[in-house]
């Protein structure tokens, strides 16, 4: 019995935690992306504006 329990167990929290590694590799390019963006707004003076392009 403890054995099947490993196997359903082990996987799960395996597959927990590298979800969790990737959802915060995403924020933290997120977060690069941002930074990027606000220097280039204070050290330029560029104002950048989306369009939305959707009808």
């Amino acid at each position: 019995m403890a054995i099947a329990t490993t196997v359903v167990i082990v996987p799960i929290g395996v597959l927990f935690f590298i979800s969790g590694l990737i959802v915060n590799l995403i924020q933290v390019a997120k977060l690069l992306w941002l930074k990027l963006v606000w220097i280039v707004d204070w050290w330029a003076g560029v104002k950048l504006r989306f369009v939305d392009l959707r009808f």
